[in-house]
């Protein structure tokens, strides 16, 4: 750090990332790491990336980084994703945490990576009350041990001080995933208490660990494919990319070219979000609905993998509308901003 006139730090995760549920940012873990960074090194300028989107995981993280994280150079890069990643499939879980440290790595072979667990009341009922890491944890120190990278399992710090205390889960994590500001200062101070100790002598193996990792995955704009009643929206997508296109017009269909081995949409959940029906290169027509009962509450920009099994080389994904709809739905609106792919 000391050669340095800024140092830029990034934060790439889910909603505890992003700060939900603290009263303002100043609050969230986040941001009081940034702070404790200024304030430890007032030669510096510190700089916060804060690359955090509420309800994603991994898959959607690898495919977002140049157009959320890499853009700012990054000098260190906290990874936050265990808890959504809780039900991915193992080998998705793999190949996109590993993308994440070897895209990074490959733009900048001097950066520093930390893994952030965090924790909920269900971790701590199915994994930490029985002595054991939750799976996706697991699968995330894999990856961090194959690659020396260090981690800081602040979930585990709470557990073990709800345990020493007697405190309530609520009292810390109100609904029972998202910390309040206390629980943040928790996460705050052990990060802050184990983070200097860290000694960062990353190692950087040619070959990947997973079998089809994820290094070359990112996001294929949609605005270029608008066709027929597909139309660009007149907005960004909620502030999470530029341009999105949009319809909202039973059996209309979209064609995307795209060429690798996964396929997933950025798309948005509204309370008039409608219900997709799909087919690759010909194969069985599948549903996905891109409604939920959250719709009713709050929207938001989430994904969806449609496949991860594509052999190598160029496919075509076919998207129409479909003419039903879930019950409480508004609409059949169907707004993506991009799709997730890896050459």
């Amino acid at each position: 750090m000391e050669q340095k006139k800024e140092y830029r730090v990034g934060y790439l995760g889910g909603s505890i990332t992003e700060g939900a549920g603290a009263s303002c940012d100043a609050a969230t873990y986040r941001s009081r790491v940034t702070a404790w960074l200024q304030d430890t090194n007032p030669q510096l300028r510190v700089k916060e990336i804060n690359a955090g989107i509420g309800g994603t995981g991994s898959s959607l993280g690898v495919c977002r980084m140049d157009h959320d994280l890499l853009w700012a150079n990054p000098d260190l890069v906290f990874v936050e994703f265990a808890v959504n990643d809780d039900s991915m499939e193992e080998t998705l879980c793999l190949r996109s945490v590993e993308g994440i440290v070897r895209k990074l790595l490959a733009h900048n072979p001097e950066v520093h990576i930390v893994f952030l667990y965090t924790i909920t009341k269900s971790y701590m009922d199915r994994f930490y009350h029985k002595g054991v890491l939750p799976d996706a944890v697991k699968l995330h120190q894999r990856v961090a041990e194959y690659y020396g990278i260090p981690s800081i399992n602040v979930g585990l710090a709470l557990y073990e001080y709800l345990q020493r205390t007697g405190a309530a889960v609520t009292e810390y994590l109100p609904d029972t995933v998202h910390p309040n500001d206390r629980g943040y200062e928790l996460y705050a101070k052990t990060i802050q208490q184990i983070f200097p100790s860290i000694q960062f002598s990353i190692q950087k193996p040619i070959a990947p660990l997973t079998p089809g990792v994820y290094e070359q995955a990112c996001l294929l704009p949609a605005e270029a494919l608008a066709q027929g009643a597909w139309k660009v929206g007149d907005r960004d997508m909620m502030g999470r990319f530029e341009s999105f296109i949009a319809c909202d017009t039973a059996g209309a269909e979209l064609t995307v070219p795209f060429t690798g081995t996964l396929i997933g949409i950025y798309w948005t959940i509204e309370q008039d979000s409608g219900v997709i029906e799909y087919s690759i290169d010909g194969g069985p027509v599948r549903r996905q609905s891109a409604w939920d009962h959250y719709a009713l509450s709050f929207s938001r920009a989430c994904s969806i993998i449609l496949d991860t099994h594509l052999e190598e080389g160029t496919h075509q994904l076919v998207i129409r509308i479909a003419g039903e709809k879930d019950a409480q739905s508004n609409g059949r609106w169907i707004r993506i901003g991009a799709f997730l792919v890896c050459p």
